[in-house]
């Protein structure tokens, strides 16, 4: 990568909080690298994994040479607030005293969040992932320590070098030209005063427990 590309603004900052992704991560971060049609960072921040995540991110950022860069400060403060509960359920109350905010309703402590026995995940080695990325992109890892979503998405927001903003769940899969699109879409809407694009989705794999929590809040 040339100083110039390096130094390149990107045209959109995609954020993608963490949290014991495994194994569903590496694909959701190479469906990020390999947009085509636009000049894109991801923001992968780490809540305090402790499933391998934060280890693939920080891999990935060294194989990645000048393109991947890891926030000084992060293994520091996943150090410092780490958790040692791997259910978000049970780590609400604690989070709440971060955020000054009261524990969200609706999770079940007993909700166990892992891949049904018929969905085949398709697992991807860190230098798979990095081979695929297109060039003109960048990664940087940040953490949170374990403080919350909502604190992964600000602190996301804080870093982000564009003027444009991206969402990215750890567990999603997108089309290789998906953020292209939004982009175009955007420009679009913009000169009627719309602000914000979204997509159309669909359910990969399984409909989880906490999904169907989800879905019956907002139909009521």
């Amino acid at each position: 990568m040339s100083s110039g590309e390096k130094d390149a603004c990107p045209q959109i900052s995609i954020i993608m909080p963490v949290y014991n992704a495994m194994p569903y991560l590496p694909k959701a971060v190479h469906d990020v690298l390999y947009q085509t049609g636009v000049r894109l960072e991801l923001l992968a921040v780490d809540d305090g994994s402790d499933d391998g995540s934060y280890e693939f991110l920080t891999q990935l950022a060294e194989l990645l040479g000048e393109a991947g860069s890891v926030e000084a400060e992060a293994e520091r403060e996943r150090k410092r607030r780490k958790r040692s509960d791997v259910n978000p359920a049970t780590m609400l109350a604690d989070r709440a005293k971060h955020q000054d905010a009261p524990p969200e309703q609706g999770l079940d402590p007993s909700d166990k969040q892992a891949p049904a026995p018929e969905h085949a995940v398709a697992i991807m080695s860190v230098k798979e992932v990095a081979a695929a990325m297109v060039g003109g992109h960048s990664m940087r890892v940040l953490s949170v320590g374990g403080m919350g979503q909502g604190a992964a998405m600000t602190k996301g927001l804080n870093n982000a070098r564009a003027s444009l903003i991206g969402q990215m769940e750890s567990d999603d899969e997108r089309p290789c030209n998906a953020f292209e699109l939004l982009i175009n879409g955007w420009h679009d809407a913009a000169r009627k005063g719309i602000q914000a694009v979204c997509s159309q989705v669909e359910l990969s794999g399984f409909e989880s427990a906490g999904m169907t929590k989800c879905s019956r809040v907002r139909a009521n």
